[in-house]
């Protein structure tokens, strides 16, 4: 299985949780510490939506409060 990127960035680590994401059969699931869900797409020319939910500081500052932040990525997937 093969991914890339249309829009957005992924890093291979966030490639591995796609694979396994759609390996599980699962159109959500809890990957460490984020949330991946399949938004939208198709089987028949392999271009999907993805969302990845994470906790996170924003920039970073040190005390911030956590917040969620909302990725979204669009993926072509072949065999």
């Amino acid at each position: 299985m093969k991914i890339s990127a249309i829009t957005g960035h992924l890093t291979p680590t966030d490639k591995r949780h796609i694979k396994a994401l759609f390996e599980s059969g699962k159109t959500q699931a809890k990957i460490n510490r984020a949330i991946w869900a399949i938004e939208s797409g198709s089987p028949s020319d392999g271009v999907y939506t993805i969302i990845k939910y994470v906790n996170d500081r924003g920039l970073g500052w040190i005390g911030s409060e956590l917040r969620q932040s909302k990725y979204t990525f669009r993926v072509r997937i072949t065999k």
